[in-house]
Formats: C-alpha cells, sequence, structure tokens
C-alpha cells in the first residue's frame, strides 16, 4: 500500500523513473513494500508513523522516499533473512532493521547503476523522516502501555528548569549545559573512545549544572541509555534528552528513560503539537528546551514559553543553521532583542571562549549549552574551568 504524496515530474503516469525502478525491484526482491513519500511539499506525519508501525508488526517491507527537488531517496525496512530464527528452522519471527540506500540489501542498490539516483546531502527533513521510521519501529517493539507502567514507577524527575535558571535579581555568571555526543552529521567524529558517563562527571565536577544528552544513534552516536548511566554516576544533576522529537510517544520514552527535560526543536513541530508536547512534558514533571532557529519560528514560540506552567519551559536559540549545518554566535545577538524574559534564555552551539560567553552576558544571555568545543579536547572538564574562567 501506499500513502499519496506530491507528484515528481519525469514519468506520464506521475511517478519517476527511480520511484518505478525501485518498485520493480522490490517486487524482484519478493517483498510487497509500503511506500512512505516525504518532502517539502509533504511533511511525514503521525499517521505516517503508525502506518509505518503496523507495516513493521505485520512483517511487510516499508520505503520511505524523500522528494526533493526530483530527487527521490529511499530508506528500507525489511526482514532481516539471516535471523536466528530462520537459520534454525524454529519458525521465529524475523527481526527486522532499517536499511540505508546505500547499502547493498536496499532496493536501490539492486538497480543497475544508470538508473541509481545519485546521493543527496543530509538534510533536516531525511534526519525527521528517519526518526519516524525509528519511533515506528519503537512502538511496535515496546507498546506505549509499557512506557507509562515505567514512568510510574519513577521518582520525580530533577529540576532542570531550576538548575539552570537564575532568580536572582543580579546575575553575574553563566550557567552552563554541558553537552555528551560522539558524533555529529557536520563534524563527523569527535570524540574517539567515547565514555559518556566518564565525560558528564568531568563537567559536573567543573562547573556544569546540567548535562545534554545526544540519544540519536544514526547521526550523533547516543544511546537512550545513557541518561539513566549518566543520572546514577551524577546525583542532584539534571539531565535533557536531546533527539529529533517528532512524535508524544517520544516525550513518554524520555520520562521512561529517567530523563529531566526533553528539546522541542519548532523547525520540526507544527505548533499544535508543540504546545501538545510541552503539557505532556509538564504533566510527567520534565521541562521543555524550545528550541528555534529562524525569526517566525521565534515570533511562533515565545509566547508559548512559561506554559502550561511557569518554571518548566526554556527558550533555546540555536546558532547552527540544521538546513545548512552553519554556525554563528552572532544568530543569538541578533535575535535576544525579540526575547522578553531572558532568563529563561539559552544559546546554543558556536560557543567556544571566554570571550563568547562575556558577550552572550553582556545582551542578557546568562545560560550556554555547550559541547563540540569541549569535546574536542583532553579534558573537557578543564576545558569547560577555563570556559568559566575558573
Amino acid at each position: 500500500m501506499a500513502i499519496a504524496g506530491s507528484r515528481e515530474k519525469g514519468c506520464g503516469d506521475g511517478s519517476s523513473r527511480y520511484h518505478r525502478n525501485a518498485k520493480n525491484a522490490s517486487r524482484a526482491s519478493g517483498a510487497r513494500p509500503t511506500t512512505i513519500q516525504f518532502g517539502a511539499l509533504r511533511r511525514p506525519s503521525v499517521a505516517d508513523s503508525d502506518v509505518v508501525g503496523r507495516g513493521i508488526a505485520a512483517g511487510e517491507a516499508i520505503e520511505v522516499e524523500e522528494v526533493e527537488s526530483g530527487v527521490i531517496w529511499p530508506m528500507w525496512i525489511e526482514p532481516d533473512i539471516t535471523s536466528a530464527g530462520e537459520a534454525s528452522g524454529t519458525g521465529a519471527k524475523p527481526s527486522r532493521s532499517i536499511v540505508d540506500a546505500q547499502s547493498p540489501r536496499s532496493p536501490a542498490a539492486r538497480m543497475p547503476p544508470e538508473h541509481r539516483e545519485k546521493p543527496v546531502g543530509l538534510t533536516l527533513e531525511r534526519i525527521v523522516a528517519r526518526k519516524r521510521v525509528e519511533v515506528a519501529k519503537a512502538k511496535a517493539n515496546t507498546p506505549l502501555k509499557t512506557l507509562q507502567v515505567r514512568c510510574s514507577q519513577l521518582e520525580a524527575a530533577r529540576n532542570f528548569f531550576a538548575a539552570v535558571v537564575d532568580k536572582n535579581a543580579v546575575r553575574t555568571r553563566t550557567r552552563v549545559i554541558a553537552e555528551v555526543k560522539r558524533k555529529s552529521p557536520s563534524a563527523g567524529v569527535i570524540r574517539e573512545g567515547f565514555d559518556p558517563v566518564r565525560i558528564a562527571q568531568q563537567y559536573a565536577e567543573n562547573g556544569a549544572v546540567a548535562i545534554s544528552c545526544l540519544t540519536d544513534e544514526e547521526h550523533f552516536g547516543g544511546h537512550l541509555g545513557y541518561i539513566q548511566q549518566i543520572r546514577e554516576a551524577l546525583p542532584g544533576v539534571p539531565v535533557l534528552r536531546k533527539d529529533f522529537i517528532v512524535d508524544e510517544y517520544q516525550i513518554w520514552e524520555s520520562r521512561a528513560a529517567n530523563a529531566d527535560a526533553v528539546l522541542l526543536i519548532a523547525e520540526v513541530l507544527p505548533e499544535g503539537e508543540l504546545l501538545d508536547m510541552m503539557i505532556l512534558a509538564r504533566e510527567l514533571g520534565m521541562t521543555t528546551l524550545v528550541e528555534v532557529h529562524d525569526v517566525e519560528n521565534l515570533l511562533k514560540v515565545r509566547r508559548h514559553i512559561g506554559f502550561p506552567h511557569a518554571g518548566y519551559s526554556l527558550l533555546g536559540i540555536n546558532n547552527r543553521d540544521l538546513r545548512t549545518m552553519q554556525v554563528d554566535l552572532s544568530h543569538t545577538l541578533r535575535m535576544v532583542e525579540m526575547v522578553e524574559d531572558r532568563r529563561v534564555l539559552v544559546s546554543e552551539s558556536g560557543i567556544r571562549t571566554a570571550g563568547d560567553l562575556r558577550r552572550l552576558r553582556q545582551h542578557g544571555v546568562y545560560i550556554a549549552l555547550v559541547g563540540e568545543s569541549l569535546l574536542r579536547q583532553d579534558d573537557p572538564g578543564k576545558g569547560l574551568r577555563e570556559l568559566l574562567g575558573k
């Protein structure tokens, strides 16, 4: 079955040559793919995630295709034909895995070379589409009710908001949320011999008030399990789950993993879904860091900071444009005049020196999220101490 999407150019029947070849390849492989298209004219939806989830549960193959300027990128989910169940003849249900278009197992790789589209650069839309497929798989593997039971058994979340917001009338120092990640799409591998717990300990020992933990595995080398490991090693220090949140399921998943806060990206979420997730996070006792880059998104979400109750949401300005991956610290300085309550404002990315923190303070910004510049140093804790001028 297929979900109708935007029509590509190139074929009289409205499908592209690549699209038809992909279908032919999938038929040749014996699989029956569920196809979801997305792109500039059609963003993936929660309904798409549910369709994918049902397809996975039913043992179907799934194609996720990106329509960008006539280019289609497939991501293939198929039964693992080498699973232990089949190999042993026990009849156990095969496992399923995401297979990128570059994999020899993908339909694209089975096509003649002259029929393959050239790969396109990583885009925010592609990351989000992949994330929706990951969420669909997670829903199939761990039902929402299971997460809800886990959440009910946990102690209350640590107060991330109180840890990073200085309520004093006169603020003098920057509070740093220090980030733990192994790699990134823009920088590649940042830290070899990655030990998330040890890095978080070094941060906490040298002035970090909270930890930001990347949990995206594909693009950042993270893992959801790192959150609990870090919390156990750092009593009292709150941990933010930093990922591409596209579904309310992930809010439950975050709390079940013992996260104290979650990142919500305005460039990714429609306004209504963003508000629903803020409400759910608040009900689960978590802080939300609502991130923006574009001016229009700042104007859209700034009135919601403090919703549904004050003390549970922060406003982040990302100095990195997620579409181009370019970083400019001055981006925060240009946007800050449009923010009324700067006590809850967080500057993210591109912060490398004590001078950068000083510039931010001069414009009323006293919270910073810092990661890559510290992780590139032999001792991230020492780097943080120097950044804070200690």
